[in-house]
């Protein structure tokens, strides 16, 4: 394992090939190959030449902020979240690799499609922008697929689905910008956002796509060696996004969705990744000549983005008479100890940094707020657990 300042993906799959190679070669008695004609200091280099102007004329305001399909974000990095997971058992990589052909993109263009269109369709927008997590590796250094260290990078991608759009050509659209966009793949996130006039405490956009390509040949394609067989490998994401989306490829794709905001438990993931296999399977069997707009009429709006809209309006609302002082719950947890709080003191507001005592609480309410908790929760507080851990936020990692 290790850090992702470190290493990202791509990396531990470098690192992986490199070892058993070099276990190979002292087995065998033989040299080891040769050192790659590159190396990250050569990146470090190359990543400080001025992009500047470019990129100032390239990024526009439209590109990096778009409506938001979460209404509650996580407030703190240590909100672990949930995660839900889905194998796509009945879209096949040879049947997407042929979707893809038949219309000159990549595999990954059918996805990015597919996503688009379920935030599209969930923000009632003819124009989306998600993060979209890019390899690092489309720089012009000799053997860069080779070296190890830190590439990979978030980038805004914008796309608009509007519903008079021939969706071939919006899929054309989405390949042109993905290639147009590998020009900064090492450029970072803060910067765009600088440049394009944004706050740099909370990104635009809160969800985030990553194709998980990592460059891994298991034993079912070529063995490292007669003596070490790397049987699978499996890279694990930590994100400080809301909601983010992975897609690993294989003999089959299967799809991570994982959540830290607190809007979204597991049984909403599971049914945002039925709703995109859904999307995706439809997209695979879309007849030329169809219209975006055509292509959603086929489809009932899921009651899940019905209730995403409320619950937007609904906090929207309530956001004009929230104390400015207060910190929304930042996790599952967070929010349903906020939840006890609230109905325990009559609170319309209760945040991970309130105090129970500040609240209005009293000694006297103690044993109901810790039996409560304990009865709700399957666990087993003592009493005087609230003056030790006085905040939401507190009690949560206590628990």
């Amino acid at each position: 394992s290790c850090h992702h300042i470190f290493l990202d993906g791509w990396s531990c799959a470098v690192v992986l090939r490199d070892v058993v190679a070099a276990y190979e070669a002292m087995r065998m008695e033989k040299p080891q190959g040769e050192p790659n004609a590159s190396t990250f200091r050569d990146y470090v280099t190359w990543s400080r030449t001025d992009q500047e102007s470019a990129a100032r004329s390239f990024w526009k305001p439209a590109d990096v902020a778009g409506e938001l399909l979460l209404s509650q974000h996580p407030d703190s990095p240590d909100a672990d979240g949930i995660a839900a997971t889905r194998n796509l058992e009945n879209i096949t990589p040879r049947q997407v690799a042929s979707w893809a052909k038949a219309r000159g993109v990549t595999p990954n263009i059918f996805f990015l499609a597919a996503w688009s269109l379920l935030l599209s369709e969930a923000l009632d927008a003819s124009s989306v922008v998600f993060g979209l997590t890019v390899s690092g590796r489309s720089v012009p250094i000799e053997g860069v697929e080779n070296l190890a260290g830190m590439f990979s990078n978030t980038l805004p991608f914008s796309t608009g689905p509007s519903p008079d759009k021939d969706l071939e050509t919006w899929v054309q659209e989405i390949f042109a910008r993905q290639q147009a966009i590998r020009v900064y793949e090492s450029y970072p996130l803060s910067r765009i956002l600088q440049l394009t006039g944004q706050a740099l405490d909370r990104a635009p956009f809160d969800t985030l796509f990553v194709f998980a390509n990592f460059p891994v040949e298991t034993s079912r394609r070529s063995a490292f060696s007669r003596a070490v067989v790397l049987e699978s490998f499996e890279g694990d994401l930590t994100s400080t996004f809301p909601l983010t989306l992975t897609l690993v490829p294989g003999e089959s794709y299967r799809l991570k969705l994982h959540s830290r905001s607190p809007q979204i438990d597991a049984g909403r993931a599971g049914e945002i990744l039925r709703n995109l296999e859904e999307i995706a399977d439809r997209l695979l069997g879309s007849e030329l000549g169809q219209t975006i707009g055509e292509f959603r009429e086929e489809r009932e709006c899921p009651p899940l983005w019905q209730e995403f809209r409320r619950e937007r309006e609904e906090d929207s609302a309530a956001a004009v008479s929230r104390p400015n002082s207060y910190r929304p719950p930042a996790t599952p947890l967070e929010a349903e100890l906020a939840g006890v709080w609230r109905d325990l003191l009559k609170c319309e507001w209760v945040g991970r940094d309130d105090r129970f005592f500040d609240l209005g609480g009293k000694s006297l309410a103690l044993p109901s707020l810790i039996d409560r908790i304990n009865r709700q929760l399957g666990v087993e507080l003592p009493l005087g657990i609230v003056f030790q851990a006085a905040t939401v936020k507190e009690l949560a990692r206590v628990i």
